[in-house]
């Protein structure tokens, strides 16, 4: 079990799958003693890897990163 808050940077657009639905922390709340902050990109996993997602997903990572340094 991990002591702090995990940050999860997710898909907009996810497969419908039965526990995307039911848990939108795709099963980090079991791992994660603080929770999980959900971070929402847009596209779908595929697509968030390239431009202009990619630009999005950095500045997210980035703020994140940011977050934890204070």
């Amino acid at each position: 079990m991990y002591p702090g808050k995990v940050t999860l940077l997710r898909a907009e657009h996810q497969p419908l799958t039965r526990r995307a639905q039911l848990d939108p922390s795709l099963g980090w709340t079991d791992f994660a003693e603080e929770g999980v902050d959900i971070k929402i990109i847009p596209g779908n996993h595929v697509v968030m890897l390239r431009k202009p997602y990619i630009e999005f997903l950095g500045r997210r990572l980035s703020a994140s990163l940011n977050e934890i340094d204070g």
